[in-house]
């Protein structure tokens, strides 16, 4: 769980290093442009690629994309280990998604980040933890190696059993992106 501190952290432009279902993942606040640059430069990543959105509701997801209480009838039950392209609105960073109108979201299947997201009044983007082109980071003391404690908050669990990172949907097409 976080505590009020470490969530005033998030806010103010921390990085939060957190498990996901295959991998550590790096995370911010979604409208923190500095911490979302830094995310970039951490993992010496194209500023052309699009952030991931994470978060324990659907709702949450709303400041960002144009999806109505409409659409969410057409998700019953988010699927396990999928992320979803949606359109992005008119308040999305352009940052989140440069060069794409779509941003893909997911709602973790990971306990403890899960509890952790419950706790924010926003999402959060997720990204994995590496430098481009290298394999992801699997456990917490690799993070800790990596990653300075004084840039970023290091969630000290483990990651999901999945091996690979979600299947990506586009939510209007049905078209699978990525399996």
């Amino acid at each position: 769980m976080l505590t009020p501190r470490i969530q005033r952290k998030v806010l103010t432009g921390k990085i939060l290093i957190h498990p996901t279902e295959s991998c550590f993942g790096l995370g911010c606040h979604p409208k923190n442009i500095n911490a979302l640059k830094k995310i970039l430069i951490i993992k010496k990543r194209s500023k052309n690629k699009s952030f991931l959105l994470i978060s324990d509701k659907v709702q949450k997801f709303f400041r960002y994309v144009s999806l109505s209480e409409k659409n969410l009838q057409h998700i019953s039950d988010w699927p396990k280990h999928t992320s979803y392209l949606f359109k992005k609105n008119l308040r999305s960073p352009m940052l989140l998604s440069p060069k794409k109108e779509k941003i893909g979201c997911r709602i973790p299947d990971h306990k403890k980040i899960k509890r952790t997201l419950e706790n924010l009044n926003f999402p959060i983007t997720s990204t994995s933890a590496n430098f481009s082109g290298q394999i992801s980071l699997k456990f917490w003391r690799h993070c800790c190696r990596k990653f300075s404690s004084k840039s970023c908050i290091i969630m000290n669990e483990r990651v999901g059993n999945y091996k690979r990172p979600s299947t990506i949907i586009d939510f209007e097409t049905k078209k699978i992106i990525r399996k």
